[in-house]
């Protein structure tokens, strides 16, 4: 087990494993005794690179290595690469985006949806729908506007910006009252309720999203 000290948080974590003279097989790797990849090979003078995020929560980050036997029955690691990753890029590693695919602008699966959406509301991006699904209500004591969406549990909560307008055309920003946003689980996702104390007779609300560098 290689030990190393570092900051809390997500990391990406890249290690290149092989050997110049001889294949090696059946290569495991974990990370903070977790399974991250194994049955990993490489021919005589190649190299394979296992990609994998991390989350670290004890200031130490542990990494394993195993070989479980066959044509060599020895490990071998070249490298290892770490980099603090944004909750938006571990998301898009977990999610196996390919490198060239994997902007916040982009859509893999060409669905009209780009991946910073399917981000933040918990969508497969390699996966055509489903679809964003926003629904508003009025309170059952008609004093509030409700509006309702599911999102990512990863997906920080202030990257969304609120909008409103009467036309459709003129759009204002529009910050919600402090209390009026409530979170709860639901599944995988998170559940988001926005209670907004006013009916409205003629008023329209779209979301946005702050689009990570």
């Amino acid at each position: 087990t290689w030990s190393h000290l570092i900051e809390n948080g997500r990391w990406e974590v890249s290690v290149r494993q092989g050997d110049k003279t001889r294949p090696r097989d059946n290569l495991v790797v974990l990370a903070e005794g977790i399974l991250q990849k194994e049955n990993i090979n490489a021919t005589a003078n190649g190299f394979v690179e296992t990609t994998f995020v991390v989350e670290v929560a004890d200031g130490t980050l542990d990494l394993t290595f195993d070989d479980l036997g066959g044509e060599n029955n020895r490990w071998v690691v070249n490298r290892i690469s770490l980099t603090r990753s944004s909750d938006y890029q571990a998301w898009a590693t977990s999610q196996q985006i390919p490198d060239i695919l994997n902007s916040p602008d982009q859509d893999p699966d060409a669905d009209g949806i780009p991946n910073i959406q399917e981000f933040f509301f918990g969508l497969p991006p390699l996966q055509k729908g489903p679809g964003i699904n926003i629904k508003s209500s009025i309170s059952e004591d008609g004093v509030n506007s409700i509006i309702t969406f599911s999102k990512n549990p990863a997906a920080p909560i202030e990257n969304l910006i609120f909008e409103t307008s009467q036309d459709l055309i003129s759009w204002e920003p529009f910050t919600p009252p402090p209390g009026s946003i409530t979170l709860s689980t639901v599944g995988d996702l998170e559940k988001v309720t926005l209670r907004i104390p006013e009916v409205f007779d003629n008023v329209y609300v779209r979301l946005g999203l702050n689009v990570p560098d």
